[in-house]
């Protein structure tokens, strides 16, 4: 992977981390800071900083996306596909906003799920990433697009949302848990003994809160990552700890960084995928962990031994 797209890839992240960080959550502090204690001036900067990382982020996913499609149209064939899909979808989701007034009610959010799903799953289907990797990605693609078809029944029909009853974005929220818990296990990282005492320090932190304060960590996880917590908290505590593992060890493997870089922003823009900005962060995510950019990222060769064959098992550079 080339320096400038590297270098993308870093800004994207820190820029992911700093919304967070400054939009998700500080934010959403004010309710519970003192009365006495003027905080408008403080929260006034901490908004423009936070609306800056967004807005930096958003361009640097979006070049990233861009630079997924060049090397999709490059490469030809079927690719060629992709490339249009995600040059649609970074196209719909920027210019989403004067759209609005222009087409019919429903129309708009109809429009950005369509050119946003068609992205990621033909993303899916590209990738060169080993069969392990590509069922963990399945399944993170599979939980945006049900996110992004709650999206869309929300803004199309009344009925239809009714009848969906939410079902989708539950879905959704199933899915993710259940990729953060096969992360590690699919992808065969072997972790060091700190980096597993960090992720189930802060596995343990999530498990416990929500057992204690449940209310208090699904109205920060709705806010940040629009996760309900209606799953048990020992799950979201051992999902957190799974990709906390994961993201660790994937730095020290070969190829492995752009692995977790990816799924890193897959995870920071989380379930709000019907916002543009989150909707591009998790696209640009899922190109990059889908290896796009190189063919294959990470080889996971799995198998039984046979007579007269010899095969190896785990995470190796690629030969070619």
């Amino acid at each position: 992977m080339n320096g400038p797209r590297r270098q993308l890839m870093a800004v994207a992240l820190v820029a992911a981390v700093a919304e967070v960080v400054l939009l998700r959550v500080a934010l959403r502090l004010g309710p519970v800071l003192p009365t006495q204690v003027d905080v408008l001036p403080i929260f006034a900067v901490v908004e423009r900083l936070g609306v800056v990382a967004l807005n930096v982020g958003v361009l640097a996913a979006s070049l990233l996306i861009g630079l997924a499609a060049l090397d999709a149209l490059r490469s030809g064939g079927r690719r060629l596909l992709l490339a249009g899909t995600l040059v649609g979808a970074v196209l719909v989701n920027l210019g989403l906003g004067p759209l609005v007034g222009l087409l019919p009610d429903g129309s708009p959010g109809l429009l950005h799920g369509v050119a946003t799903g068609a992205a990621i799953l033909l993303t899916i289907v590209c990738s060169p990433q080993p069969r392990p990797v590509r069922i963990v990605l399945g399944l993170v693609a599979l939980a945006q697009v049900l996110a992004l078809t709650q999206a869309v029944a929300g803004n199309a029909a009344r009925d239809l949302t009714g009848a969906l009853s939410g079902r989708p974005i539950v879905a959704a929220e199933g899915v993710a848990v259940l990729a953060a818990l096969l992360l590690p296990w699919l992808c065969r990282v072997r972790p060091r003994l700190g980096e597993m005492a960090i992720a189930a320090a802060a596995g343990l932190v999530v498990g416990v809160g929500g057992a204690v304060q449940p209310w208090g960590l699904a109205t920060v996880a709705i806010w940040t990552m629009a996760f309900s917590l209606f799953l048990p908290p020992l799950l979201y505590g051992a999902g957190v700890m799974s990709v906390l593992v994961a993201a660790l060890a994937l730095r020290r493997q070969p190829g492995g960084g752009e692995l977790a870089t990816g799924l890193a922003l897959v995870w920071l823009a989380g379930l709000k995928l019907d916002i543009s900005s989150f909707a591009l962060m998790g696209l640009a995510g899922l190109t990059i962990a889908s290896g796009l950019a190189r063919t294959p990222v990470l080889r996971v060769s799995v198998g039984v031994s046979l007579p007269g064959w010899r095969i190896m098992t785990g995470i190796t550079r690629p030969t070619a």
